[in-house]
C-alpha cells in the first residue's frame, strides 16, 4: 500500500505531499492543476522514463518519494531527475537502478491509463493471469518437459560420437585420480594442519635450542664440551695452593653447568612431537595447496568437485545407450507431454469463456453499452498465447487491449478485469477512468471502483462527482498565479469545502445551493463524508 508520496518541482507542483491509507482515495481539480502530474510523478519514482524538461522553470532538479507498506515491511523509494537528464534512484536509501524501481514498480502499484505503461501488455502475462484465474495446473505439464528436455540432452550426447565420450571419459579420470592422490580428508584439514605446523615448528626451535646447549656444555662427538674443559682446568689449579681458591670458583661453575646440562636433557625429553612430522606436514600442505589452486579456491570447492567428476563418471562408465533406445523413451514422454497440452488447452478454453462471460457481464455497469471482451487462445500446447481482445462498439475491429488509444476505454476496462480476475499489486490507481462518461455509467463505476476498494488500496484520478462522491479520502489540487509563477497546491477535502469542490464538479459552481445540495445528497448516499 502506498502510505506516503511527496513531488518537489515536477512540471506545476512546486511541493506536494499526500498521506494515503487503505480503501479508495480521489484527486480531484481542475483541469491544467496538475493531477496527472501526480500519476507521472509515482511512474517516475517507480522507474519509468521522465522528460527532464517537465523540471519544474527555475529549479535544477526533480524529486519524487514515495513510502510502501508491503506485507508488513516499509519500503521507500525515491528518485531525483536533473535538467541535464541524470537520475538517481534509491530503495530504502540504497542506490537502485532504473530497472530495479521498476521491477519494485510492477509488485506494488498497477497504473491504469492512457499513458500508464499496463501489466498485461504481453500475451504470456495475459495468460498467466488466466491459468491463475481458473487454477490451471501446469505442474504435471512442466515435469514431463523437464524430463523430455534431459532424455533429449542424452540423445544428443549419444549421437555426438564415442570418441567425444572417450575424450571426457580420460579427462574425468585424470582429474580424479589428481585429486585422489592427494586425497583430502575434508574442507578444513588445511587449516588444522597449519595449526599444527604452527606449534610442531615452536617444538622444533626449542628442540634445537636444546640440543645446542647440551653439545656446548656437555659436548658431542668426541668433543668434551665445556663441562669437560673446566674440569680438566679445575684439576691443574688444584695442585697450586696459590690457585685453590679459583679451582674453588671453578668448581661452582662446573655445577651450575651440570645441573645446566641435566635440565636440557630434561626438557628436550620431554618434547613429545615427532621431529619428522613438521616436514611430513610441509608436504601434505603443498600438495593441498595444489590441489586448491586447480579444483579450488577452498578444499570444500575441491571435495564438491570431486563429486561432481565421480557422478560424471559413473555416468559416462556406464554402459552407452543406443541413441534408439532412448529416442524411443523421447517418444513415449512426448505423447504424455502432448496429453497434458490437450488438457490443458481444454481448460484454459473453459477459463477463457468463463472470464469473458464474467468480463462481459461487468461492461454495461462501465459505460460500454455494446462493447465485447473476448480471451482468444492461439493454436497449439502449453506454449499458446492468450490474447485479451476488445471490440468497444458493435461494427468496429477487435483490438487487443494492449493497442488501445483511449485512455478512458482502457482504465475501465482494467477495472472490469481487476474486479472479476483479481489483481496482483496493493495498490490500483486509475487515470481517466471517467473519461468520456456521466449519469447512470458514472454511478456505476463509482461503484465498481469502491467494490474493488474492498480488497486493494483504490487511487482514482477524477472528473466525476459521483466517483468523489463514494470515497473515502479526497484531495484537491489547485493552481494559483503567484508572484510571475504558477503555483499549484494540494490539500485534503473535508466537511464544507468536500461539499463545495464536488458541488463545482457537479455544476461548475462550488457556491451553487443547488449544486451544494446536491453533492450533499450524493455524498450522503455514497458514504462519503460530508
Amino acid at each position: 500500500m502506498l502510505e506516503e508520496l511527496v513531488v518537489e518541482n515536477l512540471g506545476v507542483i512546486e511541493r506536494a505531499q499526500l498521506s494515503l491509507g487503505e480503501g479508495m482515495t480521489v484527486i480531484t481539480g481542475e483541469t491544467g492543476a496538475g493531477k496527472t502530474m501526480l500519476v507521472g510523478a509515482l511512474q517516475m519514482a517507480l522507474g519509468a522514463r521522465t522528460d527532464p524538461r517537465l523540471i519544474r522553470e527555475g529549479a535544477s532538479q526533480a524529486g519524487v518519494e514515495a513510502r510502501f507498506l508491503l506485507a508488513g515491511e516499509e519500503f521507500v523509494v525515491s528518485r531525483t531527475l536533473s535538467v541535464q537528464g541524470r537520475s538517481r534512484g534509491y530503495i530504502n536509501g540504497k542506490m537502485a537502478s532504473q530497472a530495479e524501481l521498476a521491477e519494485f514498480g510492477r509488485r506494488a502499484v498497477d497504473v491504469h491509463g492512457q499513458h500508464a505503461q499496463m501489466r498485461l501488455e504481453s500475451a504470456a502475462a495475459q495468460l498467466a493471469l488466466l491459468d491463475a484465474f481458473y487454477g490451471v495446473d501446469l505442474g504435471p505439464r512442466n515435469r514431463i518437459a523437464e524430463a523430455l528436455s534431459r532424455l533429449e540432452r542424452r540423445i544428443a550426447e549419444a549421437r555426438s560420437g564415442i570418441a567425444e565420450r572417450e575424450r571426457e571419459l580420460a579427462v574425468v579420470r585424470f582429474e580424479l585420480g589428481e585429486i585422489d592422490r592427494v586425497a583430502p580428508l575434508d574442507a578444513e584439514e588445511d587449516l588444522r594442519l597449519e595449526e599444527e605446523l604452527d606449534v610442531l615448528e615452536r617444538e622444533e626451535e626449542f628442540r634445537e635450542i636444546y640440543l645446542s646447549l647440551l653439545a656446548v656444555v656437555s659436548g658431542d662427538e668426541g668433543d668434551a664440551g665445556a663441562v669437560g674443559e673446566l674440569s680438566h682446568l679445575a684439576r691443574r689449579l688444584q695442585r697450586e695452593p696459590s690457585t685453590a681458591e679459583l679451582a674453588e670458583r671453578l668448581d661452582g661453575v662446573l655445577i651450575e653447568l651440570n645441573e645446566l646440562s641435566h635440565v636440557a636433557q630434561r626438557r628436550l625429553e620431554g618434547l613429545t612431537g615427532d621431529p619428522d612430522r613438521p616436514d611430513q606436514i610441509r608436504s601434505r600442505l603443498v600438495a593441498l595447496r595444489d590441489l586448491k589452486k586447480r579444483f579450488g579456491p577452498t578444499l570444500g570447492d575441491v571435495i564438491s568437485t570431486r563429486r561432481a567428476l565421480a557422478t560424471r563418471l559413473d555416468e559416462l562408465s556406464g554402459d552407452p545407450t543406443s541413441p534408439e533406445l532412448l529416442e524411443a523413451q523421447a517418444e513415449k514422454l512426448r505423447a504424455e507431454r502432448d496429453q497434458e497440452d490437450m488438457r490443458i488447452r481444454k481448460a484454459r478454453q473453459e477459463a477463457a469463456e468463463k472470464v469473458a462471460a464474467a468480463v462481459n457481464r461487468q461492461l454495461p455497469l462501465l459505460s460500454f453499452t455494446a462493447a465485447e471482451f473476448a480471451v482468444e487462445l492461439a493454436e497449439g500446447g502449453d506454449g499458446s498465447p492468450a490474447v485479451f481482445m476488445f471490440r468497444p462498439h458493435p461494427g468496429s475491429r477487435p483490438l487487443e487491449i494492449a493497442r488501445f488509444a483511449s485512455g478512458g476505454e482502457l482504465s475501465r476496462l482494467m477495472l472490469g478485469l481487476a474486479l472479476v480476475m483479481g489483481v496482483e499489486a496493493e495498490t490500483q490507481l486509475f487515470d481517466e477512468v471517467d473519461a468520456g462518461v456521466g449519469g447512470r455509467s458514472a454511478r456505476d463505476i463509482a461503484q465498481a471502483l469502491k467494490r474493488l476498494s474492498s480488497s486493494r488500496q483504490v487511487l482514482v484520478v477524477t472528473h466525476l462527482a459521483q466517483v468523489a462522491a463514494v470515497a473515502d479520502r479526497h484531495f484537491t489540487i489547485t493552481k494559483r498565479i503567484a508572484g510571475e509563477g504558477t503555483v499549484t497546491e494540494i490539500a485534503s477535502c473535508e466537511g464544507e469545502s468536500r461539499v463545495g469542490e464536488v458541488a463545482r464538479m457537479l455544476a461548475g459552481d462550488p457556491d451553487s445551493p443547488t449544486a451544494r445540495k446536491h453533492a450533499t445528497e450524493l455524498l450522503h448516499a455514497g458514504g462519503g463524508r460530508s
